[in-house]
Formats: C-alpha cells, structure tokens, sequence
C-alpha cells in the first residue's frame, strides 16, 4: 500500500511538473520567441532606415512580453497632438499569432482627446466587434474608406520591418534569441527546454520499466533498502535470500539476485539481469563479498536449459549443482 500510495504521488508530481514546463515551453514558442524576432527584426530595420522615426514621425513600439502572458502587440503609429481636429489615425496595432492568424486593429482619436479601436484584417477590411451595434459600426466602416490609404501604409511599414509572417517570425525570433538576448535569457530558455526533455525521460522511464519491473518482481518482497545499497527489495524463504535491484534512472537494467544460507565467507550468488526491451534473461554466476558491486564485478555467464546450468567455463562446471539449485528457486520465486 505504501509503494503504491508513492507511485501515485510519484507520478502525480511528475503529470504536474510536465504540465507546467508545457506551459512554459508552449509560451516561449509561440510569445517569448517570436517577440525576440520582432525586437531584433526593429533594430536592423532602424539601421537599414535611419530616417523613417525622425522624417517620417513613425514609432515603432514593441509591448513588453510579460510571463506567461498572451496580451502582447506590436505596432507602427504616428505622433497624434491634442490640438488635431476630426477623426485622425494614430497607429496599426497588431496582436500576432504563431499559427498565422494574426490580428489587426486601428487605433484612432477623435478631436485629440476620444480614443478608440476598430479591428480590421490584414488588408484593411472592418471586422465588427458587436453586429448589432449599427452605429458605431456604420462609423468605423466609413472611417476605414476615408482613411484606407493611410492604413494601408501603416500594414506595409508593419510587414516592412517585422515580416508578419508564422514561419518567417518565428525563424526571426531564434535569430533574435541567440543574437539578440542576453546571455542569461537563453540558459533560461535553454533550461526550461532541458527540464521539460528530462521530465518527459523520466515519465517514460518509470511507465515503461522501474513501475513494471516493481509490479512484476517485487510485490513479494518486503524487505527495503535505501541510499546506497545496490539491492533495493529482499526477502527470506526458508534458507533461501531472493534479492532485486530496480533499474537505475533512465537505464533498463535491472536484476535480480539469489544466496543461500547459512552465508560462506565469499557465498555463491545467482544474478539474472532482465531487458524488456529483449524480453530476455541473462543468468551469471560470482562469489560476492560486503564489498561486491554486481553491475560492475566480474561475473560468468551460463544458460539455463531444463534445469541444467549449461557453460564450458570451469567455474560454473564446478558449482553446477549449487548454481542449478539457485536457478531453480529464482524461477520458483519470481515469474521468469
């Protein structure tokens, strides 16, 4: 029950975890990103133009990308004074979207202190906000006829600097992000990616071997170890100690280990190392100490056939019998 109840709360933290760093990763590609592009895409575009902001009064702006944030925009305006009488377009405003479907508005005051917003596409054409609300979208329409030319010049200088194209904008903004960006920001970046790749590992890992390995092999026993011990589960069967060691993380290699008792000083220990990946067992025989390592002693191979350890090596032919006894428990024991 108390493995179990960890497994749950194991995997839980993990589906957690996973959600949060998709989040992020989801975000930093379809925001952050981009809107690196955008602001190394304004630079060279300056350079290339240096009297666009100061001939022309165009203004540039770039909104700040807050975290996790999807109210961003970009936009190309012109210097509005309080003194300008009429309807008099301020700026385009556009909201990208990495999947290409970006969103425009037109900003505007009215006698220098109303302002307002009418959205629009890509070309220019009214986008209603409200079909009922006749007035004002009779005014916007008319609005967007008497000022076409001055949006349309606003959309090209838009396009001219930033591109304002999905695949375009985002290639930009991996040219923005190494370029561009502080140093800190791409290990951020270059963090959050390597988090998300570690946690998916892991999940795949505990789904496709340590969980099945411990559902598989170890529901008997109930013995734990922690910390450093190489086995992680033991039990005692009569003068029979059956052993297993999960696979360590992110490797498929785990084992499982068979002694007799009463203990010699250096007793004879079965070890049978599992691959899933194979669905094939491996049986090799060692004399083992306190101070064995099993994965890395030097240990003999032998087949197991019909009860019989099978191998030309001397070692096994001399414990033969002790090594098919072993055999012949672990495959008792354990579903093998």
């Amino acid at each position: 029950m108390k493995n179990n109840a960890l497994k749950k709360l194991t995997v839980l933290a993990l589906v957690i975890t996973l959600i949060f760093a998709g989040i992020n990763i989801f975000w930093l590609i379809t925001m952050y990103i981009p809107y690196c592009g955008y602001s190394y895409s304004l630079a060279q575009y300056e350079s290339e133009h240096p009297a666009n902001k100061q001939e022309e009064k165009y203004s540039f702006v770039i909104s700040k990308t807050p975290y996790l944030g999807y109210d961003d925009y970009i936009s190309v305006g012109i210097e509005v004074t309080d003194d300008m009488k009429g309807i008099v377009i301020g700026g385009i405003y556009i909201y990208p979207n990495i999947w290409g479907d970006y969103e425009y508005a037109v900003g505007c005051t009215e006698n220098g202190d109303s302002f307002f917003m009418m959205e629009i596409d890509a070309l220019g054409n009214f986008i209603p906000f409200d079909e009922n609300d006749t007035e004002f979208n009779e005014k916007a329409q008319k609005i967007l006829n008497d000022k076409q030319g001055e949006i349309t010049q606003l959309i090209q200088k838009a396009k001219d600097c930033w591109g304002l194209e999905a695949k375009h904008d985002l290639k930009m903004g991996i040219k923005g992000l190494v370029n561009g960006q502080p140093l800190f920001a791409l290990f951020a970046v270059a963090f959050i990616i390597g988090l998300f790749c570690l946690i998916i590992s892991v999940f795949i890992w505990l789904l496709k071997y340590k969980f099945p390995f411990e559902n598989k092999f170890t529901s008997e026993m109930n013995d734990t170890f922690y910390g450093k011990a190489e086995y992680r589960f033991k039990r005692t069967i009569g003068e029979y100690e059956f052993f297993a060691s999960e696979p360590q993380l992110l490797r498929n290699n785990p084992f499982l280990a068979v002694k007799k008792l009463p203990y010699k000083e250096e007793p004879l220990t079965l070890v049978i190392f599992l691959n899933n990946k194979k669905e094939k067992m491996k049986y090799y025989a060692l004399l083992t100490d306190s101070q064995t390592v099993i994965r890395k002693a030097e240990k003999v191979e032998f087949e197991y056939i019909c009860g019989k350890a099978l191998s030309t090596n001397q070692f096994i032919i001399d414990h033969n019998e002790e090594i098919a006894d072993l055999a012949a428990q672990a495959n008792l024991f354990w579903p093998i």
